[in-house]
């Protein structure tokens, strides 16, 4: 069966009491197999198990799985054999989120998610260096080495990278093929979502995929009353295993 994958930043509390129903919603319309989440909060995760009690997120002692990123699935379809977090040169408890996902007919799936640095913070702008160089080379390397670790996966990759050229392209050099390009498909801006947030249109979220093959990639557009679930976009893409 083909599993439905989406990526997701959730603006953390931002205005969170506004865009609750409309992230719920969101949810029970579209129903990802797998949701990968970045700025994440505790009410977030309580949201999302209320909304779909078949929808299992990870839990772990590490506070970087409730405040910055976590992988959500459903768990009539998928089991979780293993998870972790792995320091990729992020701030604070930001990390490279993995889990390994099995399907009922043994079919393995490893996902993973990501949060880049952004762009306008102090040290970046006083220096003019990127530190996404250092952190798309690192993550790529914890990817190839997951994927050494369980071979028989197929690799699902959803960040924020806050960034559309450098780490994109160390990415691909490093044998992950972004989903736009294979569909032949030009990059969508995902931030800001018109009447959430103000600035410069920006390609900042991204599916990444190794061993699966996508059939779509959507840039949800999504509203409730006039009111989105968040100031990002999310970017919802099929896979199918080859």
């Amino acid at each position: 069966m083909d599993l439905s994958f989406c990526t997701f930043n959730l603006w953390n509390t931002e205005r969170w009491s506004e865009r609750q129903p409309a992230f719920t919603d969101f949810l029970r319309r579209h129903r990802p197999d797998v949701l990968v989440i970045q700025e994440v909060h505790r009410s977030h995760l309580e949201a999302i198990a209320r909304t779909r009690s078949a929808y299992h997120c990870i839990s772990d002692p590490f506070p970087g799985f409730m405040q910055e990123g976590n992988i959500v699935y459903n768990s009539d379809r998928l089991t979780m054999l293993e998870h972790g977090a792995l320091d990729v040169g992020l701030s604070g408890y930001r990390r490279l989120f993995w889990a390994l996902l099995r399907e009922q007919d043994g079919t393995d799936w490893l996902i993973a998610t990501a949060h880049f640095t952004y762009q306008a913070l102090p040290p970046e702008r006083e220096s003019g260096q990127s530190p996404r160089l250092d952190q798309a080379r690192r993550t790529a390397a914890a990817l190839t080495e997951l994927l050494a670790r369980h071979g028989e996966s197929a690799l699902i990759f959803g960040a924020d990278l806050n960034d559309f050229l450098n780490p994109v392209r160390l990415l691909r050099e490093a044998g992950f093929e972004d989903v736009y390009s294979a569909l032949g498909r030009s990059p969508l801006f995902t931030w800001p979502v018109p009447g959430m947030d103000h600035g410069a249109p920006e390609v900042d979220d991204w599916i990444f995929f190794r061993g699966a093959r996508p059939l779509t990639i959507d840039r949800v557009e999504f509203y409730r009353n006039g009111v989105a679930p968040s100031d990002h976009f999310a970017l919802l893409s099929v896979f199918r295993r080859d």
